[in-house]
């Protein structure tokens, strides 16, 4: 899990890349101590040099003010495999060719991990090719120590396939669960959780001049349905009128179930016209779809557009002006049901959240002549 995070964020793999040099410095420390301690005679100097190159690598790592890129990562990686390798192949220390040689596959799913698809693929072809280079100084370049080498970086390159292909696997569970966690599973529109989280980008995205808004629509007496016709019924109306908001919205636009019957589009138009114009093709759209067993479906809908920010130097949250869209498009939205249903209502305009639209709960319903062309 940390290391799918770390694909994606600077800082934390720059910790990973800190922990792994930190690791193997005292790993070389404990190579000299032990050696020290049994009496054994290695050439301690390549084995420090190695060590000091790891520990360049760690500064690097811990000083990186924003963490390190994927091809950084990978860089150091391949740099410090160098150091290592020259340890193992010139510290003529008893057995440490077998230690490197496997930690070098660390490494490359080390690298593999932290890098992107293409410094990983450089990155991997490096380490192996060190791995390659310290089998052949051990087992010699005849035909034997070439099957050593061969067989060893195949065995390398298997590892690290397996690998990225569970990472593979585990990113697109966790993508699949986070869409999951943002969708309604009856209708595969957004749920309101996902709304949230869209709407920032919905909002950054809108053209110059546009006016994000809100047409809020509820199910005309859904009840009744499900009373009459049972909820397997009621749920079939449902997915109909989200087959219909879905056909609506456009590229960038939100198609959300905000819960029971009631549903949402969240978009950015030019005017507060625009946006009305699309609630009453929304709204006869629905009156048109014919669900079996379902005398007839409509909605009733209220429309809530933003207008300019009250203050340049303290602008209205995301968070605020969704909440104050779908508050004001609720109220129009009853304000249909009250006058009648399977009709548009638009909110009022309010300071500093909504356009120069029509004043309180101006209506309009079927192909109204000023609607007409829009």
């Amino acid at each position: 899990m940390h290391l799918l995070a770390a694909e994606q964020s600077p800082r934390l793999r720059a910790r990973v890349v800190a922990a792994v040099a930190a690791a193997i410095v005292c790993l070389h420390l404990g190579h000299l101590a032990v050696a020290a301690g049994a009496h054994v005679s290695i050439r301690s100097g390549v084995v420090v040099a190695s060590a000091a190159v790891w520990a360049v690598v760690l500064l690097v790592a811990v000083a990186a003010p924003r963490g390190l890129s994927s091809a950084a990562a990978a860089a150091l990686h391949v740099v410090g495999a160098v150091a290592v390798t020259a340890d193992a192949v010139w510290s003529e220390s008893p057995g440490h060719d077998v230690i490197v040689t496997a930690g070098l596959v660390s490494l490359a799913i080390s690298a593999g991990a932290l890098s992107s698809a293409r410094a990983s693929v450089v990155a991997g072809s490096a380490l192996m090719l060190c791995q390659g280079t310290l089998v052949l100084s051990q087992q010699g370049t005849g035909p034997l120590g070439w099957y050593v080498a061969v067989s060893t970086v195949a065995v390398t390159a298997a590892a690290c396939w397996v690998s990225a292909s569970a990472r593979e696997a585990w990113r697109s569970a966790l993508a699949d669960e986070a869409t999951r966690a943002l969708s309604d599973p009856l209708t595969g529109l957004l749920n309101r959780r996902g709304m949230v989280a869209h709407f920032p980008a919905l909002r950054a995205a809108a053209p110059s001049g546009d006016r994000v808004a809100v047409v809020l629509l509820d199910v005309d007496a859904f009840k009744a349905v499900n009373d009459a016709l049972g909820h397997d019924a009621g749920d079939q109306v449902l997915v109909a009128v989200a087959e219909v908001l879905r056909g609506a919205v456009r590229g960038g636009d939100l198609a959300v179930r905000l819960g029971g019957e009631e549903m949402a589009w969240v978009g950015a138009w030019p005017t507060a016209e625009d946006a009305t114009a699309a609630a009453e093709r929304l709204r006869a759209a629905v009156a048109s779809a014919r669900v079996p067993g379902v005398e007839a479906v409509t909605v009733s809908a209220g429309v809530a557009v933003a207008g300019p920010e009250p203050s340049a130097s303290a602008p209205t949250t995301d968070a605020d002006l969704l909440s104050r869209l779908l508050v004001r498009a609720d109220r129009a939205m009853y304000a249909a049901k009250a006058a009648g249903r399977d009709r548009v209502e638009v909110a009022a305009a309010t300071e500093g959240v909504s356009a120069a639209a029509p004043t309180a709960a101006a209506s309009v319903h079927g192909a109204a002549a000023g609607l007409a062309g829009a």
